[in-house]
């Protein structure tokens, strides 16, 4: 939580990866297996900046809020991040336009 917050803080892996001394490849690693832990997509990444998404500044409210609260809280991980009424997002990974479907041969 602590890595994703100074991530959110500073816009950048290397950035909050001095912080808290680790690496900038190891930071988005973390980052990374967060999201897969949470199925949701929390950082937009572009080879400029990084910027949170809907369900990462969600996250952030909530790992902010954490931080002063009793261990008898629940973490952010274990409460849902979708806004009440929100309609969830599907992410594409990889998938041709085309759809994947092959001209038939004549």
């Amino acid at each position: 939580m602590k890595v994703f917050l100074q991530v959110a803080k500073t816009g950048s892996f290397s950035g909050a990866g001095r912080v808290v001394g680790m690496t900038p490849s190891s930071t988005a690693k973390l980052i990374s297996r967060i999201e897969g832990r949470l199925g949701v997509r929390l950082i937009e990444r572009s080879t400029r900046r990084l910027r949170l998404t809907a369900e990462g500044e969600l996250y952030r409210e909530r790992a902010e809020g954490a931080g002063g609260r009793g261990p008898h809280r629940a973490r952010p991980e274990a409460l849902p991040l979708r806004r009440r009424g929100a309609r969830p997002r599907r992410h594409r990974r990889g998938l041709p336009q085309t759809g994947g479907h092959r001209p038939a041969r004549g």
